[in-house]
């Protein structure tokens, strides 16, 4: 039996979401700095008598593709929607690469990621903008920008800058999902307000200069500037953030963190603080306290891959 898998990562974004939306990218331009690390949605796609999906998202993906033989399509994600880490956006990555590759079509990320768009955010109408497809695609550090053509860019940063901020990074899990399509279609509706567009272009600046901190390695910049463009954020919606997660970060800032922002759309999800390495303790404990769990991780610069199997054996 003939079975491929694929496996694509979830991303942590650090300045630049919500100018990846439409109409707003499209009049003047957007800009994301992300990164992926060591969580994954993954898919298997194997031979069947008939056409079977796990969910409509599998469904949608075969229906992108060339379909022929039927196919069984499962899949499990170890960031579920509403994590704020991109989860959605990775299963519907790895789902496209499987089916793909199982059907013999080669497809680069780029044209990966533009397929899980469509399926996304045309065929299933879910709301949101373009980064988190991109990223899962592609993955490591990437410098994304948006406009009617999308670029992304490798950020090539040092492996002991890297080091170094994986030790001084600390990713945790409020334990509040989220449902980032309300807040989303919200975002939208007022992106023709001068008020917000100002606040849009102060988000490009403070994602540039993210950019620039990270490759010169000043982790301390780094870490302010994730404090400043979550100020920012919070300015789109009155529902990116609440009492609970204000008090957090503020707490974070008290014991030690240099800055800190809520990851994806807003309200739940997970949070991302940076700081010197001799607060880590400090921090980790501070978490705990708060009845919060801290999320281990590595960053993963593969993005997504696939690989097969027949009659039980991996094929090399």
């Amino acid at each position: 039996m003939k079975i491929v898998r694929a496996r694509a990562p979830v991303r942590l974004s650090f300045g630049g979401g919500g100018t990846d939306f439409s109409p707003y990218m499209e009049k003047h331009g957007g800009i994301v700095l992300s990164t992926t690390i060591d969580r994954y949605a993954y898919c298997t796609v194997s031979e069947s008598k008939n056409f079977h999906f796990e969910s409509s998202f599998a469904g949608a993906a075969v229906k992108s593709s060339r379909a022929s033989l039927p196919i069984s399509v499962s899949h499990f994600t170890e960031a579920p929607a509403g994590s704020g880490l991109g989860g959605s956006s990775s299963l519907m990555i790895a789902i496209i690469k499987a089916v793909t590759v199982f059907y013999g079509e080669t497809l680069t990320p780029h044209q990966i990621a533009e397929l899980a768009y469509k399926v996304e955010r045309k065929d299933l109408g879910i709301q949101g903008g373009y980064q988190d497809q991109f990223a899962a695609a592609y993955g490591g550090w990437n410098l994304m920008e948006f406009s009617k053509n999308i670029g992304v860019e490798r950020v090539n940063v040092s492996e002991d800058v890297l080091r170094e901020l994986l030790a001084s990074l600390i990713l945790v899990d409020l334990g509040i999902s989220r449902v980032s399509s309300h807040i989303i279609i919200r975002q939208i509706k007022s992106y023709e307000k001068p008020e917000i567009i100002q606040v849009l272009d102060v988000i490009k600046t403070t994602t540039r200069d993210m950019h620039r901190a990270l490759i010169d390695g000043n982790l301390e910049k780094l870490g302010l500037l994730l404090s400043q463009e979550w100020a920012q954020k919070k300015k789109l919606d009155r529902k990116i953030s609440n009492s609970l997660i204000d008090r957090f970060h503020a707490g974070m800032l008290k014991h030690g963190a240099i800055g800190g922002k809520l990851c994806g759309a807003g309200s739940g999800g997970h949070m991302l603080f940076l700081s010197d390495l001799s607060k880590r303790k400090d921090l980790l404990d501070y978490v705990a306290a708060c009845n919060f769990k801290h999320v281990p991780f590595k960053f993963d610069s593969q993005g997504v891959v696939a690989w097969q199997l027949k009659d039980g054996e991996v094929l090399t």
